[in-house]
């Protein structure tokens, strides 16, 4: 199991639990909501930025492999809604960043491949980078150890 393919099956996962997710601000509705892994796609204007929201990032961001055969991954869960809204834009922001701590709670083994490690840890930065709205939850899931990869790849 590569990180890529636990950050898939977390990304596969959520997909799943938050099927049918409308998004609420007007400007967006019709977006419908992108979750992927890895990173979005650079943006350079507001219509794209707008286009691309909400969205749901998974991203691996360390490995640690043990002697005894195991490994963690610790992910960054990134969330990103867009709102003009002054007063009260950052509340889909909230009910996304929600919706995915209590899916990763109910279910803390997921697809048979990557076990959640508590705590989880949900962080909103102060600034914003407005209308655009971000957040998002740090998790450590445990993954299986990969065995004999480089032999295969590379085998004279």
């Amino acid at each position: 199991m590569t990180p890529l393919d636990g950050a898939q099956a977390i990304a596969d996962f959520l997909a799943k639990k938050l099927k049918g997710y409308v998004p609420m601000d007007d400007a967006t509705k019709g977006n419908g909501l992108t979750i992927r892994t890895g990173f979005l796609p650079r943006t350079t204007s507001a219509a794209a930025k707008k286009s691309g929201c909400p969205a749901i990032v998974v991203r691996p961001l360390d490995v640690t492999d043990e002697l005894d055969g195991g490994s963690t991954m610790h992910v960054a869960i990134l969330v990103q809604t867009y709102s003009g809204d002054l007063d009260m834009g950052h509340l889909e922001l909230y009910h996304l960043l929600e919706f995915i701590r209590q899916a990763l709670l109910s279910e803390r083994i997921i697809g048979g491949v990557v076990s959640l490690e508590l705590p989880l840890k949900t962080t909103i930065p102060a600034e914003q980078a407005f209308p655009v709205w971000l957040g998002g939850i740090e998790a450590t899931y445990t993954i299986g150890q990969s065995q004999g990869i480089l032999d295969a790849l590379f085998e004279k």
